[in-house]
C-alpha cells in the first residue's frame, strides 16, 4: 500500500455521510444489485441459467458497452464462470483469446470475487485510493498477465492490511450501522449476511474516489 493507513482511515470517516449518500442513491442500486447477484449466485452456476439473469449479471458489473464485452467474450466469460475457474491468469489468457483482444483484469476480478466474497474487485478508482500502481504493457502477453497478477497480489495484501488495522475495523462496523439505518428509512431490505467486510471496503472506497473527485 503506497498510501498512509490513517490517512485511509481518516478520509472514510470524514467523508461516511456522502460515501452513503453514492451508495444508496438511485434506489439502492449499488447493493442492491449486489444482494441479487449473490442471492442467485448458485443458479448463475449452471451451464442452463436463464438469459435474463445473465443479462441482469452483465448489467449489474458494467460489462455492456463501449469498455465491456461483447458477446462472444461473453460467452467464454460464463464458460469460465460455470466451471468455477479460480485461476487468475487462465481467467486473463481465455478472455483475451477472444477478438478483440484484450485482459479484462477488472473483470476477470468481478467473477473471482462472486466465487469467493473475500477476494477483492480490481477498479481503477479502489486502486487511485490506495496509491497503487496502474497495469504497464509488457511486450508479451505471459509478462503482462504475471504483472496484472502482481497488481492482483498486491490489492489483495492491502485489504488484508487495512482489515486487520482497528481505525478501519471500527469504520465498517458504524459505516453498517448508518447503512441499516438509512434501509430502514427508506424502506429497504438491508441483507448484512450476504455482505462480506471486503466488499463492504470495496464498496466504501470505491465512493470515497467519487465523493473526493466531484467537482
Amino acid at each position: 500500500m503506497y498510501k498512509n493507513i490513517q490517512e485511509i482511515a481518516v478520509d472514510l470517516n470524514t467523508y461516511k455521510e456522502q460515501i452513503i449518500e453514492v451508495l444508496t442513491e438511485k434506489c439502492w442500486t449499488h447493493f442492491n444489485g449486489y444482494f441479487f447477484i449473490k442471492n442467485n449466485t448458485f443458479e448463475l452456476l449452471k451451464n442452463n441459467s436463464r438469459q435474463k439473469l445473465r443479462d441482469d449479471f452483465f448489467w449489474f458489473y458494467d460489462m455492456n458497452g463501449r469498455f465491456g464485452l461483447n458477446e462472444k467474450q461473453k460467452e467464454k466469460f460464463f464458460e469460465l464462470f460455470t466451471r468455477e475457474e479460480k485461476g487468475l491468469d487462465r481467467i486473463l489468457a481465455d478472455l483475451h483469446s477472444v477478438p478483440p483482444k484484450k485482459l479484462h483484469l477488472s473483470f476477470a476480478t468481478k467473477l473471482l470475487h462472486t466465487l469467493n466474497n473475500k477476494l477483492p474487485i480490481y477498479d481503477s478508482h479502489i486502486v487511485d485510493v490506495l496509491g497503487l500502481p496502474p497495469p504497464t504493457y509488457p511486450s508479451s502477453l505471459e509478462r503482462r498477465v504475471e504483472q496484472r497478477e502482481d497488481i492482483y497480489q498486491k490489492l489483495g495484501e492491502c485489504f488484508s492490511v487495512l482489515l486487520k488495522e482497528t481505525e478501519i475495523l471500527s469504520f465498517l462496523k458504524e459505516f453498517r450501522i448508518g447503512l441499516k439505518k438509512r434501509a430502514d428509512l427508506e424502506h429497504f431490505s438491508w441483507q448484512d449476511d450476504v455482505i462480506s467486510d471486503e466488499k463492504l471496503l470495496d464498496s466504501a472506497l470505491w465512493a470515497l474516489h467519487t465523493v473526493k473527485n466531484k467537482k
